[in-house]
């Protein structure tokens, strides 16, 4: 999806460098109309699938024009209007004030009723944007004003600095943002296919020479399970002239997140597809990598609480997550605790359950075996895109992260990816629905015959632990992301009281 952000043009409060929020509808300046003549010319050449516009006739003179000359349907949204300025409203504007109502954490309303930051960003920004990447569009355009255009910015932008929020857009121009919601970005630049082969290309990436790396070395007796390779090279500079490449053998199948969601299985289907997995896992288990229990501790630590504390401490702050980070959330009518509560309580949590114990063996783990990274058919099973690390690169893991992955594809992972879902996101209290989970209590009941009993509760904490600390990786996808809250949150919550 495109989208196109534009600040209306200028009006007379706009030259005057007076305040004008939403109780103010005034016209564009002379000024004003004729950069909105150029845009209108400009923009018209565009076919946009829908155009959005602030109910104010500053932004609609613009929308209106652009809509009737394109075609393109135009939908007046409420929420693209200006935010309020309270009292402040007509006076001139004041630097001084300007930058104090910029402040993202002080989050001042001056005491002259403005709204505030985090409001306006949760109550109007997040929902909109929300609503749009549920529709299919190629091309949007919103017209609307200061304020939106900021957060609009620093939600679709992920990692601006919040100070990027003091600076004021200029009129009349407008910005483009390239989003798309049904693509995970990979950590390679190319896949090319060329009839029965693919070949994978990358600048010099530490994550796509792991995975080139397990899959050269993994043992003969487990070649069967990931495509032939051809040949591979591994790049030590960063030139697009020397890319790292691996080619393999394509095969033409669906991923197995594809059969789960749209196919009716039996549980001869479900029984077969167990068969081939746990013997995937039994083969692997065969080759132990012999670490020092220290290590092995070590490695479980960084993984299981590091690594989840790290990411949410790049996200705590964020306006998007702040207020599930320090209060209680409501998820479909049950009230849970904070996630800053849940993470102060973790590491006690691990060790009770023995998660973080060095009192077991690392094996040949593939480290990322979810179903859309599962190739199943004809009783012939492929797994594609390792991890090729855990904790170190290598072949080598903790294979309870291995059934935590497949349990997390049961949970409802690959549905949120693919958007089978449903979510409504107001202030702390979140409703959400899967489409349709027409395989999930049959793969749930034989998961769990089929798991030792004794870690089956520990397989479920890692598991909470998955979608919760990768939320910070999805920034790509504002409702992916608390659909993933929501489930490490129930999750985490029958552990963590």
């Amino acid at each position: 999806m495109q989208i196109f952000i534009l600040r209306h043009c200028k009006t007379k409060n706009n030259i005057n460098n007076s305040w004008c929020g939403c109780k103010t509808d005034n016209e564009l300046s002379l000024e004003g109309l004729n950069r909105n003549k150029e845009l209108v010319q400009e923009l018209s050449q565009i076919k946009f699938d829908v155009i959005y516009s602030s109910p104010l006739k500053r932004c609609l003179i613009t929308a209106k024009q652009i809509s009737e000359i394109t075609g393109s349907k135009l939908i007046i949204d409420n929420r693209l209007i200006e935010r309020d300025f309270g009292e402040l409203e007509g006076k001139p504007c004041d630097d001084n004030d300007k930058l104090k109502l910029a402040d993202l954490h002080l989050n001042t309303d001056l005491n002259s009723g403005v709204e505030k930051i985090k409001d306006m960003y949760q109550k109007r920004i997040i929902p909109f944007y929300t609503e749009l990447f549920e529709k299919n569009f190629s091309k949007v355009l919103i017209v609307s004003h200061s304020w939106v255009v900021r957060l609009s910015k620093y939600f679709l932008d992920g990692e601006i600095d919040s100070k990027t929020i003091a600076v004021t857009p200029k009129n009349g121009e407008y910005q483009i943002f390239n989003k798309n919601n049904n693509i995970i970005t990979r950590n390679f630049n190319t896949i090319e296919i060329h009839g029965d082969k693919l070949i994978k290309r990358s600048s010099y990436t530490s994550k796509f020479h792991d995975e080139i790396q397990w899959m050269v070395n993994l043992p003969d007796d487990l070649k069967s399970y990931i495509p032939k390779i051809d040949k591979w090279y591994i790049s030590d500079k960063n030139k697009d002239d020397d890319l790292s490449f691996i080619t393999m053998e394509y095969i033409n199948q669906k991923s197995f997140d594809q059969i789960y969601l749209k196919n009716k299985l039996t549980t001869k289907d479900a029984l077969n597809f167990f068969k081939q997995v746990f013997a995937f896992l039994s083969k692997a288990r065969q080759y132990n990598d012999n670490l020092e229990k220290d290590k092995i501790k070590e490695y479980l630590y960084d993984i299981y609480y590091k690594k989840t504390i790290d990411r949410w401490d790049t996200i705590k702050d964020d306006l998007k997550f702040s207020n599930f980070y320090n209060y209680e959330i409501t998820i479909n009518n049950v009230k849970y605790k904070s996630v800053k509560y849940y993470l102060s309580k973790l590491e006690k949590t691990l060790i009770d359950y023995n998660v973080i114990s060095s009192n077991r063996k690392f094996w040949i783990i593939h480290g990322d075996l979810c179903f859309n990274n599962i190739i199943f058919n004809n009783n012939q099973m492929y797994v594609i895109d390792p991890r090729g690390s855990f904790g170190k690169p290598g072949l080598y893991g903790d294979q309870w992260y291995e059934l935590a992955k497949l349990s997390h594809s049961i949970s409802g992972y690959d549905s949120i990816i693919n958007n089978y879902y449903q979510v409504e996101i107001k202030d702390n209290n979140i409703n959400y629905s899967f489409d349709q989970e027409i395989n999930k209590q049959l793969f749930l009941e034989l998961f769990e015959k089929l798991i030792n009993k004794n870690i089956l509760q520990k397989i479920y904490l890692i598991e909470s632990l998955l979608f919760l600390s990768m939320i910070p990786l999805h920034k790509e996808n504002y409702s992916h992301q608390i659909m993933m809250l929501c489930l490490a949150i129930q999750k985490l919550s029958k552990f963590i009281k």
